[in-house]
């Protein structure tokens, strides 16, 4: 049980109830300027797709030792190529 719910109340208010979530929670997506650098998986919410499926694209990228990231105007110049928003 949670302690919030043993708190007891002042007069007029009321217990407030969030809703509840149905289904995985989704990844809020950046809003990136134009000298962003982003991780995989920022890149990925940001297009809402899959880590996976990031890499399956062949989005363009810069691969540091084993860090990956994602320049933000590439990532665009490669949307518009591609003929996409």
């Amino acid at each position: 049980m949670h302690a919030e719910k043993n708190v007891p109340q002042s007069r007029g208010e009321k217990e407030l109830e969030l809703p509840r979530s149905r289904g995985p929670k989704l990844a809020r997506r950046p809003t990136p300027s134009g000298t962003d650098v982003l991780t995989r998986q920022e890149c990925a919410a940001w297009l809402g797709i899959s880590v996976r499926q990031l890499t399956r694209l062949d989005v363009p990228c810069a691969k540091l030792g084993r860090l990956v990231r994602y320049s933000v105007p590439a990532v665009l110049r490669w949307l518009e190529e591609r003929g996409q928003p």
